[in-house]
C-alpha cells in the first residue's frame, strides 16, 4: 500500500507540472487583428475598402468622420496592457479602447476607456484595468485625410490568469487527499483492493465524461454561454459585496437579471471562487464540470451501494449512471449545468424513497439530503423528482400507513422546507410579484420523444431541441441502448433464476411433520389428506391436534420466490417505465395540459425528455443488478472491470461522434473571448408585457424625462449606480438596470421613489426642488429574505446539534 500511495502522489505531481506548463502560454493576453478580420461600421462601408493585408480610405473629402474599424470583442481582465495600431496617414484620427455596453459619464451609451491620436507608422496605447471590461474592442476612428490600416495588436504585461498555479495546486491537493485516505484503515475510498479499484474506476468514469471539453477553447453547446454568464454574474456580485447572491449583473447588456434568485446559485459559488482566485472563465467552467461529474460518481456509488446492499452492484450502477447517454448529452451537447447538478442528487432521492417505503426502519437522512441538493441545483429537476416521488408513494400507499412511515415523510418534508427557506421563499415571493417564471405554458407534447428513439446507441452529437416535426435534425434523445439491454438481461436472468429455484424446491425431499420422518414418496398434500381422513382417535394417538383445531392453525408460508434484488429491480423498472412513458409521445400531453393545476405542474418541465435523468438513475441500478448476476462466477474485482469495460464501450460511440463532429463550432475561441452579456432570456424571470426588442434597442444610455435634467459623473459597478443630476425639479431618469423589487435610490441621503419604466428599466423620480444632487441606486435584499435565511441557518444549526448529541450519546454506528 505504501508503494501505491507513493505512485499516486508522484503521478499527481507529474500531472500537475504538465497542466501548469500547458496553460502558461494561454494565461497571457495576446491579440492580433488584420483589417480583413475586423468589423467595418455600416457608415464607413461606402468609403472603406480592404485588400489582402490592409484596409484604406484614400479620399479624405468624403465628409465621413467616425468609427471605421473595430476588432472582435473580448473581455479585458484586470491587469496592465499595451496596444498598438500599425497604420499610415490618419489626420485627426483616434485609436481607442472602447466598449458599447457601458455608459459614458454624461449618460450616453458606450464608453471610451483609453484613446490616442493616430500617428503614421505605429500608435502605442497603454491601459491599466482595475476591473473587468466586458465587450471590449479596439476601435479606429477616422478624422480625415488618407488612412491605411495594416493591423492592430495587444498584449498583457505578465500573466493575466493564474490557471497554471491553480491547476498545479488543485492536482497536488487531490493526489494528497487520496493518499491520506488510503493511509487510513477505514476511509470513504476503501483501502482494500476491490474497493479501491471500484472507487478508482468511478473516478476514471468522471474524468472520461469531462475530457471532451478540456480544450483551450470551449466548444459550442446549447446553454454554455448562459451558465458561463451565471458564473461571471456570481463572481461579480461577490466582488461587489452581495451575499448571498440574488441579482446577476452580466445579463441583458448589464441591465441585470433575477437568474441568481430564480435559478439557485449555491453550487455556482465554486467556479465563482475560482474566478476570485484569478482562474480564467474557461478553466473555471471545466473544473466545475469535472467537480460535478466527480460528485455524481461518488454520490451515486454511495447511494446505489446502500440501495443494492452490494458494493459490486453499487460500483457498476455508479459507472453506468456517470457515463449514461443522457448525462453525456447534458455535459457535451446541451451544457445543461443545472440539470447535471440536479442529477447528482437523484440517486439520494431514489434511495430515500426506497428506505421510506421498504426499509424495516424508515429514515429521513437521504430524503432530506437528496431534495435539499436538488432545490439548490435546478427547480425543474425538483418538479420531476416531486412528481415521480408522489406517484411512487401513491402506488405504495398501504406501506406508507404502517410503521410510522407517514410521520417520517412529513418530518422529512418539513425539515427540507425549513432548511431551504432561503431559496424557496424568494422564488415564491418574486413569482407572486408579477414575475413570469416561464415564458408561457409549454406545449410539452411537441417536444415528447418517439419510443423508438429512447434506446438509441449510435447518437449524433449536434442538433438542437426541435419539436416532433423536426426530429430528423434534433439533438440526440436517448437513455442509451445499454440500458435497454440491461433491462432485458435483468428480466431474462430473473426468469432463469426463478426456474432454477423452483426446480430445486421441487427436487428437494419434503420436510417432516410433527417431528416424524417423512415416508418415501409422500408429498405434503398427500400427507394432509391422509391426516384429515383419519379418525379422531388416530389423530390423538399420533400426537396431532384435532382437525377443527388444525383448521385454525396457519400453514407454513410457501418459499419466497423473489429475492430482494429481484424486488428492487422490478420496482426500479416500474419507476423507469413511468419516467419514459411521461417523456414519450404515448403520454396524453394535449389532454393533460388542459387540466387546471395538473397541466401547469407537468408542463413546467418544458421538455418531457427531462424525465430521462430519473429513468437513467433507475435503469443504472437495474443494469448493475443484471450484470453482477450474470457475472456471478467471476471474482469481485473481475466483475468490476468487466462492468467498466462494457459501460465505457457503450459510451464511446457518442463521445467519438462529439470529438470528430465538424458541425460543432466554438463558443469561446480562447480564454479572453467575451462571455456573453447580451442574453435576454426567453421571457423567463421578467414581468408580463416586457418588450425585449424595445429594451434591447434602448441600449445602455440614461433616459431623461426632458432636457432640463443633466447627468454627469455617471458610474455603474455591477448593480450599483451613481451620478450627479442637475435638475429644475420633478424630473425622472431611467438608468440601464432592469427593475425588480428591492431597488432603492437616494439623493443626498433622502430616499427617492423607484418603479419600472416604459421598457422595464429602473425609473428614479428626482426631488421636486431644483438643484444639484448626488444620486445613488442599488438593489438590497428585502428584510423578508433575511428572515428566510435566518430560518434556514437556525434549522441547519439545530440539525447539526441533534447529530452531534446523538453521536456523543450513542457513539458511531458500526459499519457492516
Amino acid at each position: 500500500m505504501k508503494r501505491i500511495r507513493f505512485a499516486i502522489l508522484t503521478a499527481s505531481v507529474v500531472l500537475a507540472v504538465f497542466l501548469a506548463y500547458s496553460n502558461a502560454a494561454d494565461s497571457r493576453f495576446s491579440l492580433y487583428s488584420a483589417p480583413k478580420d475586423m468589423y467595418v461600421s455600416p457608415e464607413a462601408q461606402s468609403v472603406f475598402y480592404s485588400a489582402a493585408d490592409a484596409g484604406a480610405i484614400t479620399d479624405g473629402a468624403t465628409g465621413y468622420r467616425g468609427a471605421v474599424l473595430e476588432s472582435y470583442q473580448f473581455d479585458l481582465q484586470p491587469g496592465k496592457y499595451d496596444f498598438t495600431l500599425y497604420a499610415t496617414g490618419g489626420v485627426n484620427g483616434y485609436f481607442e479602447l472602447y466598449s458599447p455596453i457601458y455608459t459614458a459619464e454624461d449618460g450616453s451609451a458606450g464608453r471610451v476607456f483609453a484613446s490616442e491620436g493616430i500617428r503614421s507608422g505605429s500608435t502605442a496605447m497603454s491601459y491599466s484595468a482595475g476591473d473587468i471590461i466586458r465587450g471590449a474592442r479596439l476601435r479606429v476612428v477616422y478624422g480625415g485625410g488618407a488612412l491605411t490600416v495594416f493591423r492592430t495588436a495587444g498584449s498583457s504585461r505578465g500573466f493575466v490568469f493564474w490557471d497554471s498555479f491553480a491547476l498545479f495546486a488543485l492536482t497536488v491537493i487531490a493526489g494528497a487527499v487520496i493518499v491520506l485516505f488510503l493511509g487510513k484503515k477505514k476511509n470513504p475510498l476503501e483501502s482494500d483492493a476491490d474497493g479501491a479499484a471500484g472507487t478508482a474506476l468511478v473516478l476514471l468514469a468522471a474524468v472520461i465524461a469531462t475530457l471532451p471539453i478540456c480544450r483551450f477553447s470551449l466548444p459550442y453547446a446549447h446553454d454554455i454561454l448562459f451558465h458561463m454568464a451565471r458564473i461571471e454574474g456570481v463572481y461579480e456580485s461577490l466582488k461587489s459585496g452581495q451575499f448571498p447572491v440574488r441579482m446577476g449583473a452580466t445579463f441583458m447588456n448589464g441591465l441585470g437579471y433575477a437568474d441568481q434568485t430564480m435559478y439557485p446559485p449555491l453550487f455556482v459559488y465554486f467556479p465563482a471562487a475560482l474566478r476570485l482566485l484569478r482562474v480564467s472563465p474557461v478553466v473555471s467552467y471545466q473544473l466545475f464540470i469535472l467537480a460535478i461529474n466527480t460528485a455524481t460518481a461518488l454520490v451515486s456509488k454511495y447511494a446505489f451501494t446502500k440501495l443494492t446492499k452490494s458494493r459490486d452492484a453499487g460500483t457498476a450502477a455508479s459507472l453506468a449512471y456517470t457515463l449514461a447517454a443522457f448525462r453525456l448529452i447534458c455535459v457535451l451537447t446541451r451544457a445543461a449545468v443545472g440539470e447535471l447538478l440536479g442529477m447528482v442528487f437523484l440517486p439520494l432521492v431514489l434511495l430515500g424513497m426506497y428506505e421510506l417505503l421498504f426499509a424495516e426502519k424508515p429514515r429521513i437522512r437521504h430524503l432530506v439530503l437528496g431534495f435539499t441538493g436538488i432545490v439548490n441545483s435546478h427547480l425543474v429537476t425538483l418538479d420531476v423528482a416531486c412528481i415521480l416521488s408522489a406517484v411512487f408513494v401513491v402506488a405504495n400507499l398501504g406501506r406508507l400507513l404502517e410503521k410510522r412511515r407517514l410521520r417520517t415523510l412529513l418530518l422529512a418534508a418539513g425539515i427540507t422546507l425549513l432548511l431551504n427557506a432561503w431559496v424557496i421563499f424568494p422564488v415564491v415571493s418574486l413569482s407572486l410579484s408579477g414575475l413570469r417564471v416561464t415564458a408561457s405554458l409549454y406545449n410539452s407534447g411537441e417536444d415528447a420523444v418517439y419510443p423508438f428513439e429512447m434506446f438509441a446507441t449510435f447518437l449524433r452529437a449536434d442538433g438542437l431541441s426541435e419539436n416532433l416535426h423536426q426530429s430528423a435534425t434534433a439533438m440526440p434523445l436517448s437513455v442509451g441502448g445499454i440500458f435497454g439491454l440491461g433491462a432485458l438481461l435483468f428480466i431474462v436472468t430473473g426468469i432463469h433464476e426463478r426456474r432454477a429455484r423452483r426446480a430445486e424446491l421441487a427436487s428437494a425431499p419434503p420436510e417432516p411433520e410433527s417431528g416424524l420422518p417423512a415416508q418415501s414418496g409422500d408429498t405434503p398434500e398427500r400427507e394432509s389428506v391422509a391426516t384429515e381422513s383419519a379418525p379422531p382417535e388416530a389423530a390423538a394417538q399420533s400426537g396431532e391436534p384435532p382437525a377443527a383445531e388444525r383448521a385454525l392453525t396457519p400453514e407454513p408460508a410457501p418459499p419466497e420466490m423473489l429475492t430482494r434484488d429481484e424486488k428492487l429491480g422490478r420496482r426500479l423498472l416500474t419507476v423507469a417505465a413511468l419516467s419514459l412513458f411521461i417523456a414519450s409521445t404515448l403520454f396524453p400531453w394535449n389532454l393533460v395540459r388542459k387540466i387546471p393545476g395538473l397541466g401547469g405542474l407537468l408542463c413546467a418541465v418544458q421538455f418531457p425528455w427531462r424525465y430521462f435523468g430519473a429513468a437513467s438513475a433507475a435503469l443504472a441500478v437495474v443494469l448493475a443488478l443484471a450484470l453482477t448476476r450474470a457475472l456471478g462466477k467471476l471474482t469481485a474485482l473481475m466483475r468490476t472491470f468487466v462492468c467498466f469495460t462494457v459501460i465505457a464501450l457503450a459510451a464511446a460511440p457518442y463521445i467519438d461522434m462529439y470529438m470528430q463532429n465538424k458541425n460543432i463550432g466554438t463558443d469561446l475561441q480562447d480564454k479572453f473571448s467575451q462571455v456573453t452579456t447580451t442574453y435576454f432570456g426567453g421571457g423567463e424571470y421578467v414581468r408580463e408585457g416586457t418588450d425585449f426588442a424595445a429594451l434591447r434597442a434602448r441600449g445602455t444610455a440614461v433616459v431623461k424625462s426632458d432636457d432640463t435634467a443633466a447627468v454627469s459623473d455617471f458610474t455603474k459597478l455591477y448593480g450599483d449606480v451613481g451620478f450627479t443630476a442637475d435638475i429644475a425639479g420633478g424630473e425622472w431618469v431611467e438608468v440601464p438596470l432592469y427593475w425588480y423589487p428591492g431597488f432603492t435610490a437616494y439623493a443626498d441621503g433622502a430616499e427617492l421613489a423607484t418603479e419600472s419604466g416604459e421598457f422595464g428599466a429602473v425609473r428614479i423620480t428626482l426631488p421636486e426642488t431644483a438643484g444639484r444632487y448626488g444620486v445613488t441606486l442599488g438593489w438590497r435584499a428585502p428584510p423578508s429574505y433575511r428572515a428566510a435565511e435566518a430560518v434556514s441557518l437556525l434549522t441547519a444549526a439545530s440539525l447539526a446539534a441533534v447529530i452531534l448529541i446523538r453521536k456523543k450519546r450513542f457513539g458511531a454506528i458500526p459499519q457492516k
